[in-house]
């Protein structure tokens, strides 16, 4: 049930990939392990946020799944949920799982920078609400309102403003 591919990815990698639920449910229930990787450092989790359903993502935390794991470019499932999709439902277990808010990948991007970069407002709201850190800097030292800005991010440019971002 966790033989892996030449790529290191599982049956579950695969099911959390497509979103099917049945699919995870039935192999998590099996003693699929939620917690392995692929070569890329992608976990069955962060894969199943990036093309998931939010009950998919449920599903693998309540078995296990390490909230804390970073791909190999440090993204942990919280970049993944801000940069692929904009609704808040994918953030919200990731937070409430401890995964911190203000994370930052290899490039010094947090959750809400990439909400910034693709003006996924109803995200940065859910993250805004939480509490996130808007005046961080990434590695280029750029804040989440000057990638709002430069992404031409008008929701989510004017929700920064709305928080007195700098």
């Amino acid at each position: 049930i966790n033989q892996q591919d030449s790529k290191g990815r599982t049956p579950l990698a695969w099911a959390s990939a497509r979103g099917d639920e049945g699919l995870v449910k039935t192999l998590l229930e099996f003693g699929a392990d939620p917690n392995i990787n692929c070569a890329t450092g992608n976990s069955p989790l962060l894969r199943s946020v990036r093309a998931s359903s939010p009950r998919c993502i449920g599903l693998l935390l309540a078995h296990g799944a390490d909230v804390f794991w970073k791909s190999t470019l440090g993204f942990t499932a919280l970049h993944y949920a801000a940069y692929y999709k904009d609704d808040g439902s994918y953030l919200t277990p990731l937070l409430d799982a401890g995964l911190p808010i203000d994370e930052k990948d290899s490039y010094g991007w947090t959750a809400l920078a990439a909400t910034a970069e693709y003006d996924h407002a109803s995200s940065a709201n859910v993250l805004l609400n939480r509490g996130a850190d808007i005046e961080t800097h990434d590695k280029n030292g750029w804040t989440p309102l000057l990638r709002a800005v430069n992404s031409n991010s008008h929701s989510v440019l004017k929700l920064l403003l709305g928080q007195s971002a700098n």
